[in-house]
């Protein structure tokens, strides 16, 4: 069966919202500091005047007074060639927003590393820095998108072009629930009560894939073989993370581009749950990564490994 794609495009090189050219700078600010992370957090949601949630409050978190990051948002504005009055509570919104994005691969890389919500020591998170600033040239983001019809019977997802259903409790459930706040939450079970309940027989969805490319894996190989195992580890984490914020930014960049009322885009990912990573070599055969370099080996893991892939839906935000 021929592919049904409405669109195909390659984004090569490509950057939204995040750049990698910043990920030295959000580094460095939490080497000195190893609050700034959660405490950029706190202080964007006290812009967007997000209360603590009565879990966060049991823990004793409170939001941190944006204006405490007053100077971070003035250097990463000058590194980024702009700036903001003082009075532009909006620009001032937007670029914390867009900071906040930069030590999210931050947090992601610590995850990686295996060291999700543990602080590291100071060594550590000069190390950390280091190892950013050094191999940051090596992050080079790439994607491919296109886009087709879908329909769900059941748990079977109907993509287009295929010749047979995708058969996913995980995906069906994904397809057919209300959007979560944040986009690591799609992956968590709904209950019950969160069904968006029957979708219209036909919509659009996203295939996409995206890669920092080999330079991450290629530096990981090679400080492997010369026993140096502290900085493999770091790295291969920091390459990993990279590649996770790209599939986000490519998230954040369909929903500007294609904004659905009432609907934001979400991307669900080939290999979690029951959504078997074997299911690339179908998608692929309509997405054709191959050119952006990135192809399947014969256990359907993505060379180079730095590399995800994926759906991504316009699902219903409750009311």
């Amino acid at each position: 069966m021929e592919p049904e794609s409405t669109s195909m495009e390659v984004l090569n090189p490509f950057v939204f919202r995040v750049d990698p050219r910043f990920y030295p700078m959000a580094a460095a600010w939490y080497a000195k500091d190893g609050n700034v992370i959660d405490g950029l957090r706190k202080a964007l949601r006290e812009m967007e005047a997000v209360e603590p949630s009565p879990e966060e409050r049991d823990r004793g978190e409170t939001l941190y007074p944006a204006g405490k990051y007053s100077p971070l948002i003035d250097e990463f504005l000058s590194a980024e060639g702009s700036s903001i009055d003082e009075q532009d509570a909006d620009a001032a919104l937007k670029a914390l927003s867009t900071i906040n994005l930069h030590t999210r691969f931050l947090k992601e890389a610590k995850a990686q590393s295996g060291c999700a919500g543990r602080p590291l020591n100071d060594r550590m998170r000069e190390d950390f820095s280091s190892l950013i600033k050094k191999y940051t040239p090596l992050i080079q983001p790439a994607a491919v998108i296109s886009r087709f019809g879908f329909s769900i019977e059941g748990e079977s997802v109907n993509i287009s072009g295929l010749d047979r259903p995708i058969e996913s409790k995980n995906l069906s459930r994904f397809f057919t629930s209300f959007s979560k706040r944040r986009a690591e939450q799609e992956y968590a079970p709904d209950d019950a009560e969160s069904a968006q309940g029957p979708i219209p027989a036909h919509e659009d969805c996203y295939l996409f894939a995206a890669t920092i490319g080999p330079g991450v894996d290629t530096e990981v190989s090679r400080l492997l073989d010369s026993g140096e195992s502290y900085n493999a580890l770091f790295l291969n984490a920091i390459g990993a993370a990279a590649a996770d914020i790209v599939a986000l930014d490519l998230e954040l960049f369909i929903n500007s581009r294609e904004p659905v009322e009432g609907r934001v885009w979400r991307r669900f990912h080939t290999g979690y749950g029951d959504f078997r990573v074997d299911e690339q070599r179908r998608l692929f055969r309509l997405l054709d990564p191959a050119c952006i370099n990135i192809k399947l080996n014969e256990a359907c893991i993505m060379i180079p490994e730095k590399s995800v892939s994926g759906i991504m839906a316009p699902k219903k935000r409750r009311v």
